[in-house]
């Protein structure tokens, strides 16, 4: 009778295994699929106007506003969206219309994007730039901003120079009143908070990509981010979270397993996240 019993153990085992793995499963496609029932929010850089009502679906959506009209803008608001407007702080691309302006403030290539250039944050022109384009979105009535590529504190060299110029844009920019997230910046962000200063003086939320999934600008080739760099960037997120900060992460993947793990998280944080295809971010 012992040997008979012993043999129906490891299907046992075999079948409990089972019935967890698929209760797994189950659990998170309904918690994925209820997320996905109240999409809260989008980064559609590439969006532009006329195509306003693929937006409408989310509570929050990241637009540029060259690609909006002021009627367009409306529009979409008018559908009960919040709209956040595009602002490059720390790069200019050659498309703007006005890169011409600005074209000797250039300080590096911008890897993997050939219309693109790191730019110098300490110069003062540029920085009433960055003034101006907020007062133009807030005249237009975009609800917050989206501030982009903070990563050019790291870019430059970290120097004390560039961290308070960057500090005096992003302070400049929170002093509106209006709502802002910026986009990358993890170094610059820790050097803030290690200065003295809480990071909810420059901004209201943080945005990460690729905390779980990759992309490399110049092969051009999606993949999922080592377990090094996601282990930092969640322990960072943490971190901002528990100082009161919204988080935002926007993944690139089309592999059903890494957005399936980056919702995952993202749903038990209560973060807020976006999975796009691709970079182009349409």
């Amino acid at each position: 009778m012992k040997q008979k019993n012993n043999k129906h153990k490891p299907l046992a085992a075999a079948i409990i295994i089972i019935v967890i793995v698929v209760l797994f499963f189950i659990v998170l496609f309904l918690t994925l699929t209820f997320h996905a029932k109240n999409s809260s929010f989008a980064v559609l850089n590439a969006l532009h106007g006329k195509n306003y009502k693929k937006a409408e679906k989310y509570e929050t959506v990241v637009i540029d506003p060259d690609n909006f009209s002021s009627e367009e803008l409306q529009e979409l608001k008018s559908s009960g969206t919040l709209c956040y407007a595009y602002i490059n702080v720390g790069s200019l691309e050659t498309f703007r219309d006005y890169y011409d302006d600005f074209k000797t403030l250039e300080k590096k290539k911008y890897d993997g994007f050939d219309d693109e250039f790191w730019v110098d944050v300490t110069d003062a022109s540029w920085q009433q730039h960055i003034s101006d384009l907020c007062d133009e979105c807030i005249n237009a009535g975009y609800d917050g901003f989206f501030l982009d590529n903070i990563d050019v504190y790291d870019e430059l060299g970290e120097d004390e120079e560039t961290f308070t110029s960057l500090s005096n844009i992003l302070l400049i920019v929170k002093s509106t009143g209006f709502p802002v997230i910026i986009n990358g910046g993890k170094d610059f962000v820790k050097a803030y908070i290690k200065s003295g200063s809480p990071a909810y003086l420059i901004c209201d939320g943080i945005c990460q990509e690729s905390v779980y999934s990759s992309y490399d600008a110049d092969t051009k080739k999606y993949g999922r981010n080592d377990a090094a760099s996601t282990k930092e960037y969640l322990k960072y997120l943490d971190a901002r979270k528990k100082d009161g900060l919204e988080i935002y992460l926007i993944e690139y993947t089309k592999n059903p397993l890494i957005k399936c793990k980056a919702m995952f998280k993202a749903v038990n944080s209560k973060w807020n996240i976006y999975v796009a295809d691709s970079i182009e971010l349409k």
